[in-house]
């Protein structure tokens, strides 16, 4: 009877001690799921981060090169600008600018049935706020539009005295001496000073640009060449 007792007494021990263990590996196994499930959302969270920061970056350093395309066609533009005789040679305002340069290429000239005048091709540049993009268009090409997402873009002429938001070459007879640049990425606020809209199409940006280039006309004449400007009565 005692060892009868005594053997009971052990199967029931070993019964407990193996719902013991089954308890605790089960509790073991609830904790490393969990585990495995906050791990992998912390890993879905940070590819997901990583992917946004790849595209967000991608999409800046795309602004960026468009940009520097616009302003190096500008500038190219500019570097060869000639004073044509029969269409003039620079003509634009703060919103656009039409600029007539020399090249190399016949057929210009052709059009021109040889008439004594350097053959030129003509550049606009403009922008399109709806869109956010820097335009150009070349001859009678499609017009480029660059996505450059900014808010606005200003063009500005000196005309060997000051600035000035409108110049014609074929009035002044003579290029302006430099063309400014501007291009604001977002609707700047500093002190206060906003983006003020003067009407369905104009807009008149303050404060200081995100990115600006000033550009030199080789073939200016020189401010000591101008003629006086009238003077003001006291």
């Amino acid at each position: 009877m005692i060892r009868a007792a005594r053997s009971v007494r052990r199967v029931r021990g070993a019964c407990g001690a193996r719902r013991m263990q089954r308890g605790v590996t089960l509790i073991e196994l609830i904790v490393a799921l969990g585990l495995a499930a906050a791990l992998l959302g912390a890993v879905i969270v940070f590819v997901s981060d990583l992917a946004e920061s790849r595209t967000r970056i991608e999409r800046l350093s795309t602004r960026d090169r468009a940009i520097d395309a616009f302003m190096e066609v500008v500038e190219g533009a500019v570097a060869t600008s000639v004073l044509d005789a029969v269409d003039g040679a620079l003509a634009g305002d703060s919103r656009s600018c039409t600029i007539r340069s020399a090249t190399v290429d016949p057929a210009p000239a052709i059009a021109l049935d040889g008439r004594p005048f350097v053959p030129t091709t003509v550049t606009w540049f403009g922008f399109e706020s709806g869109a956010g993009a820097l335009q150009v268009r070349r001859g009678t090409g499609a017009t480029e539009s660059l996505p450059t997402e900014a808010y606005a873009m200003r063009l500005r002429y000196h005309d060997g005295r000051a600035w000035v938001d409108t110049f014609d070459a074929r009035e002044h007879g003579r290029l302006p001496t430099a063309i400014e640049v501007s291009v604001w990425l977002s609707r700047p606020i500093s002190d206060g000073a906003e983006l003020s809209a003067t009407g369905d199409d104009e807009i008149e940006p303050s404060g200081p640009p995100d990115r600006q280039r000033i550009i030199a006309v080789p073939d200016a004449a020189p401010a000591e060449l101008l003629p006086d400007a009238p003077r003001r009565s006291t």
